[in-house]
């Protein structure tokens, strides 16, 4: 004997009520079927029209913030920049910043979203940054710039404290992961942010400034955040950053400052 699978007992109870014999039923009338014909065509219409006059999500958004903001990300000013570090997820900025930009949005990272971020987030924060410029080396072709995602907001906060350089605080905070290229990346974003000091004595600085024209006197000054470090390798790490500053915002002919400064002193 053939034993029948069991079946579900819904799916049984549905599929006897279907099979049952059925009575045939009379066919509609040309009227049934143009006014069902109608029925179907007035609700299509009803819902084009209800379509048209939806409000899309992206209409609710305050001026300005679109996804037309994030496409465009790397051909925005600083300002823009901001507000789409202000409207966006910082990942989904950062995938997008262009290679010159990389220093901008770490500024713009120290001077508008660490202050407003738990410290209980920084730690992860700083190691999120630092990634972004390890994946960016690959990204940019091998240029150096790619750190700048992490050293342009080490700079930022440093140059923009007035405090005393507290290492610890760096150490346990700022440069928590013991590798080369994080400590590195750290400490030479240490050696700009002195002259970042120096220049807030003459003008004003934001997140969106950037050091020019560093003056004779601005050296000694600018020194002292790499002078405090606690070892000679730290001190070294931090003075590619100084001296990175100097190669680029001075002009030693007419500053008359000897190429070794300050190892001449």
């Amino acid at each position: 004997h053939r034993i029948a699978p069991p079946r579900h007992p819904a799916l049984s109870s549905h599929l006897s009520a279907h099979n049952k014999p059925t009575m045939l039923q009379p066919p509609p009338s040309r009227m049934a079927v143009i006014g069902k014909r109608a029925l179907i065509m007035g609700s299509a219409i009803s819902l084009i029209a209800l379509a048209s006059v939806t409000v899309h999500p992206s209409a609710l958004l305050p001026e300005g913030m679109n996804t037309t903001l994030l496409a465009n990300v790397p051909s925005l000013s600083c300002q823009e920049l901001q507000q789409a570090v202000a409207q966006f997820s910082l990942d989904d900025v950062a995938d997008r910043v262009s290679l010159f930009q990389t220093h901008q949005f770490g500024q713009i990272v120290a001077g508008n979203v660490i202050p407003n971020t738990p410290s209980n987030e920084l730690y992860d924060l700083y190691r999120k940054l630092l990634r972004w410029g390890v994946a960016g080396y690959s990204r940019y072709d091998g240029s150096l710039f790619a750190y700048g995602f992490y050293h342009g907001t080490i700079w930022y906060l440093l140059g923009m404290s007035n405090e005393v350089v507290d290492w610890k605080k760096i150490q346990y905070e700022q440069c928590t992961y013991a590798t080369y290229e994080f400590v590195a990346t750290c400490a030479h974003g240490m050696g700009h942010a002195g002259f970042i000091r120096a220049q807030r004595q003459r003008q004003p600085f934001d997140v969106c400034g950037h050091v020019r024209g560093i003056h004779s006197d601005d050296l000694e000054a600018a020194w002292g955040i790499c002078a405090s470090a606690p070892s000679p390798w730290l001190q070294r790490m931090c003075s590619n950053g100084y001296y990175h500053a100097v190669f680029e915002q001075m002009d030693h002919v007419e500053n008359k400052i000897h190429w070794m400064y300050p190892c001449n002193t």
